[in-house]
């Protein structure tokens, strides 16, 4: 696009808007990964994680 607005194929409005509808989805892209890795964090809290917090005696056996 910035190449057709050096050689006047369109207009610089048209470049800006290109760029905003670019910076837009990368906006979108880094939302969805984000909802993802929370969402993979809920579904291992949901099934049994948060074991890096449970206190081990040192002979290594559990006290469950």
């Amino acid at each position: 696009a910035t190449k057709q607005v050096r050689y006047g194929a369109t207009s610089h409005l048209s470049l800006l808007n290109a760029q905003r509808e670019y910076h837009l989805a990368r906006i979108l892209l880094v939302q969805a990964q984000a909802l993802r890795f929370a969402d993979t964090a809920a579904l291992f809290q949901a099934l049994g994680g948060g074991w890096w917090n449970r206190d081990i005696p040192s002979n290594g056996v559990s006290r469950r």
